[in-house]
């Protein structure tokens, strides 16, 4: 296991805080959230696939998402509302969705 601000991850002690702490801690829920939204059966095992990160973190984060918002991660009209309150570029990309049919009109 590496230590936090090691050398070989690029972070000094005095920069690590400016290239990979707070803003990119503060965006994880906001990640998570995302994820957990988009998934179907909203698992953390779906959600670390989604956000590329092991399920034990993505079950710590989904705990954390828990207590923040509680039993609204259940109601549909919350979790529609914080889906378009999200920005859009955080969004992940999936695949399934983003295939497109063929165009029949490319042919002629």
């Amino acid at each position: 296991m590496r230590a936090r601000g090691s050398a070989s991850d690029g972070c000094s002690a005095s920069g690590c805080r400016a290239s990979c702490g707070p803003s990119r801690r503060a965006a994880r829920p906001a990640e998570t959230l995302d994820a957990l939204l988009m998934s179907w059966n909203r698992t953390a095992p779906e959600v670390a696939r989604a956000l590329d990160i092991p399920p034990q973190t993505a079950r710590r984060r989904l705990r954390r998402l828990e207590e923040l918002f509680g039993e609204r991660l259940g109601d549909p009209a919350f979790r529609f509302a914080a889906l378009l309150a999200l920005p859009p570029a955080r969004r992940p990309r999936h695949p399934a969705r983003d295939r497109r049919p063929p165009d029949e009109d490319a042919g002629i």
